[in-house]
């Protein structure tokens, strides 16, 4: 599934929308690569020996592995939605400017701005 997942973000043929979910894109690897292998060391390491210390890393595996699973299959199946980032969606309904966070806001014109919040009256 990862494969097709990392096609099909490729293919909207835009480094910018394809990257816009990178950051869910490197956890869902990070799951696979780091819970994955921290699972089959601790599966492995009780293989064949017995006692409660093995028996807790063997319950442990059991219990993480299938949680790790499923949160990388939610992962992807996001990753593969047709959701729009956040990075393309418009952020400013209110007028057609793009909004820039570097721009001073001036509050006034803010329909909840009250004059007492001003501070010039004091």
């Amino acid at each position: 599934m990862t494969e097709a997942v990392t096609a099909q973000l490729w293919a909207a043929g835009d480094a910018n929308v394809t990257l816009a979910n990178a950051s869910l894109y490197l956890e869902v690897f990070g799951h696979i690569v780091i819970a994955g292998s921290i699972c089959l060391e601790q599966a492995l390491a009780a293989e064949g020996k017995s006692g409660d210390f093995y028996d807790g890393k063997r319950a442990a595996t059991q219990y993480s592995l299938p949680l790790g699973v499923a949160q990388v299959d939610a992962q992807l199946d996001l990753l593969a939605s047709s959701i729009a980032p956040p990075s393309t969606c418009r952020t400013n309904g209110f007028d057609e400017r793009p909004f820039d966070p570097c721009e001073p806001t001036d509050l006034r014109r803010h329909p909840g701005f009250r004059q007492d919040m001003d501070g010039a009256q004091d």
